[in-house]
């Protein structure tokens, strides 16, 4: 009986072996450039990254910053209706701006982060586009409140 317990502690020590070297292939295969890896885990071998830190950090704030800025003139927006001295022309610009936020920033995200030339384009050209939208809510729009300018310039220069 003793010796049949000595066979099971092998084979049990065979079947931890093969799994280790199993866990061991797989590993390898994820992390050491094992053919078609590339795609599973986005990592590319041998390639220098060229996105930039600068840009992905100015792109995170820039994304709480909208949201706050976003809130701030919807407020200031509300106010001048109730008021009375909202223009149409202004609250249709800040809906274009808003809707075209979003897009620029994930443009940017991905153009960035995946070196994705066609996105970055389209970032680039969306971030123009809303220079238009802020310098015209910075000093075109009427009743310009001193939030308003704050707000803006502070937009403004996340986007030059």
């Amino acid at each position: 009986m003793r010796g049949n317990m000595g066979n099971m502690g092998s084979a049990r020590n065979r079947r931890v072996e093969s799994l280790g070297k199993g866990y061991a292939r797989a590993v390898t295969a994820v992390f050491n450039g094992h053919p078609g890896s590339s795609e599973r885990t986005g990592l590319r071998q041998g390639l220098e990254v060229i996105s930039s830190t600068l840009l992905q950090m100015l792109l995170y704030f820039n994304t709480y910053y909208s949201v706050v800025y976003a809130a701030l003139i919807a407020i200031v927006i509300r106010w001048k209706v109730v008021v009375g001295k909202a223009s149409g022309v202004g609250m249709i610009f800040f809906a274009l701006w808003g809707m075209v936020e979003f897009f620029r920033l994930y443009l940017g995200f991905v153009g960035n982060l995946k070196e994705k030339v066609p996105h970055f384009a389209g970032f680039f050209f969306l971030s123009v586009l809303q220079l238009i939208f802020v310098l015209f809510l910075i000093a075109v729009q009427s009743p310009i409140l001193p939030i308003d300018r704050i707000c803006g310039i502070l937009l403004f220069i996340f986007l030059a």
